[in-house]
């Protein structure tokens, strides 16, 4: 098993992994080969494919950003059945394959779950969490209106969306507030390259309750939120931090679900973190 070599100083959009199941795994490497590496849990529905300016940013920054696919997002085989705590052990094997014994780890909206399941699952092998506009698990006090927590609700949402974003992205860009780009598009149509299923299992796994893992994280954890997050309300969040060990929670002021403008802080903050 063996990762796909990175170029010096150039960002590999596309490299895949073989898993010990015959599962593959596509994933982004991106900012400096060299720099402290990075594993980026992405946000639901996020595929690979980096924004044009994280190279630069990472690469300056000396940060090497591992971004994979969850299963049956963009080229990763879909895995039926899965469960949060499965991915530490897809995280694992790629990080055996690309020889990288630890890691910082970075959880983004739904890739939240995610990453704090990897830190709890390989306290050994992680050495920062962060948290960005990060999903909570079905225990928390409160939740968002944004996305149904419900199968049906998700469906019929995931299948409008695929739909949207093969015939008429206009109406998809309209719908969720976002300004149309062309990596925008370009990103999310691989998000559902192989339908939608991916989208409403993600969804309904960020929605269960994984939260036994909050206790069981020992790196280091900072959380970034948005004190206007519609989508992951700040009260569920501080929740969230209150069951993880020594975590610390910065507040973006007057800020919704994107706070994407706190990126080099993040990667400045996971690069220089330190267990303690």
């Amino acid at each position: 098993m063996q990762g796909d070599p990175m170029a010096s100083g150039e960002a590999n959009e596309t490299a895949r992994v073989v898993l010990g199941d015959s599962r593959v795994l596509a994933y982004s490497d991106i900012g400096d080969p060299d720099g402290v590496p990075v594993l980026s849990c992405l946000g639901t529905p996020h595929s690979r494919i980096p924004h044009p300016d994280d190279h630069e940013v990472a690469l300056a920054l000396g940060v090497r950003v591992i971004a994979p696919e969850r299963p049956g997002f963009g080229l990763s085989d879909p895995l039926p059945g899965r469960a949060v705590v499965d991915w530490a052990d897809d995280a694992r094997q790629l990080l055996d394959a690309l020889d990288l014994p630890a890691v910082a780890v970075l959880g983004s909206s739904g890739g939240g779950p995610y990453a704090v399941a990897t830190a709890a699952t390989l306290p050994d092998r992680v050495a920062g969490l962060a948290l960005v506009a990060s999903g909570v698990p079905s225990t928390a006090p409160v939740h968002g209106d944004v996305v149904p927590l419900d199968e049906e609700g998700l469906v019929a949402r995931g299948r409008q969306f695929e739909q949207w974003l093969r015939d008429d992205p206009d109406a998809f860009f309209a719908a969720v507030g976002i300004t149309r780009s062309d990596w925008w598009l370009r990103m999310l149509a691989e998000a559902f390259r192989q339908g939608h299923a991916a989208y409403v299992e993600d969804h309904l796994l960020n929605h269960s309750d994984w939260s036994p893992a909050l206790g069981r994280v020992a790196a280091p954890t900072r959380i970034w939120h948005g004190e206007l997050d519609d989508n992951i309300p700040l009260a569920a969040v501080t929740w969230m931090a209150q069951r993880i060990p020594g975590a610390t929670v910065t507040v973006i002021p007057e800020a919704g679900h994107d706070i994407a403008a706190q990126w080099p802080d993040v990667l400045t903050w996971l690069r220089d973190v330190r267990p303690t």
